[in-house]
């Protein structure tokens, strides 16, 4: 079912590139018919109507034919490259699992990954204060499972790495957060965390946590969150791919459909190409590709 729903949301896309593959077949038999001819393939003794008939059916055969061919690559096809930038960087979306090493094209060099995680940068994973199944929860998760921080250390290490950044924060109080920690930093407050010697995450400030342990963001903490992401990819990149999520997503609380979410973030890419010194990978997670029309999103960068 959800291979022919996403056949169906992205049908648009399919049929229009099932039309220029075949517009481009019949040009090149028709560049082949005044070389030599090609009617003599339908027997002589068929009247117009029939002939007429024949060639429409053939024409839908082949259609239908590369229908099926682009619903199939389209179901198997992981990356669209959606800009170009003229230094030789592109914009990428792809399906899949965000700490793959697969994401990058080379995964014998060095990425980063940006990982969107609460204002008060709280690092206790119990399903209350950081969900579990949230980016921020997997990526903490990781970093422990890796061996090379414990909770505890992990909390230091970005601790006396934010007591470093001048900024105006907002200290809580216990009524306002139930758990965890009380000092709030502005959104795009970002703090680096080496996951090995080739992968690097970036803890990015991007929900508020409050009362009931629900994270949320507002509407222009959101803009100002994807403008702030837009030029740490071009200070702290190093030419290295930066891989983002779709930010915004569920446990931000945007309230705006995945397809939605994606097209700002890709506009907002395209009208900062001058900003952009990297490739860049976004990256969404296979089992909602079948909710994002493919067609709508290239189209929002033309």
């Amino acid at each position: 079912m959800k291979i022919i729903k996403k056949i169906w949301i992205n049908k648009k896309y399919i049929a229009k590139k099932a039309c220029l593959s075949l517009t481009t077949i019949y040009t090149v038999l028709g560049f082949i018919a005044t070389l030599a001819p090609i009617d003599k393939f339908i027997p002589e003794n068929l009247t117009l109507f029939q002939r007429i008939s024949i060639s429409i059916l053939l024409l839908i055969t082949v259609y239908i034919i590369l229908f099926i061919i682009f619903a199939i690559q389209l179901c198997i096809q992981k990356q669209f490259t959606l800009i170009n930038v003229k230094n030789g960087h592109k914009l990428y979306l792809q399906f899949g699992d965000i700490f793959s090493e697969s994401i990058v094209s080379d995964s014998e060099k060095h990425w980063n990954i940006l990982i969107p995680v609460n204002r008060c940068f709280d690092t206790n994973v119990d399903d209350e204060l950081i969900a579990s199944r949230s980016l921020h929860g997997q990526a903490i998760q990781k970093l422990i499972d890796s061996g090379k921080y414990t909770e505890e250390k992990l909390s230091l290490d970005v601790r006396k790495q934010l007591n470093m950044i001048k900024c105006n924060t907002t200290m809580l109080e216990r009524k306002e957060k139930p758990k965890g920690n009380l000092k709030r930093y502005p959104v795009g407050t970002t703090v680096k965390i080496p996951y090995d010697e080739k992968v690097n995450y970036y803890l990015f400030a991007l929900c508020c946590i409050d009362d009931t342990l629900c994270a949320s963001i507002s509407k222009l903490d959101y803009m100002i969150a994807i403008q702030n992401i837009i030029e740490l990819c071009n200070s702290k990149s190093q030419e290295h791919p930066f891989v983002i999520p779709l930010i915004g997503g569920k446990f931000s609380r945007i309230h705006n459909s995945s397809a939605e979410i994606l097209k700002f973030l890709i506009q907002s890419f395209k009208f900062n190409q001058n900003l952009i010194n990297c490739d860049i990978h976004i990256v969404v997670y296979d089992d909602i590709k079948d909710e994002i029309p493919i067609s709508s999103v290239i189209d929002s960068v033309k």
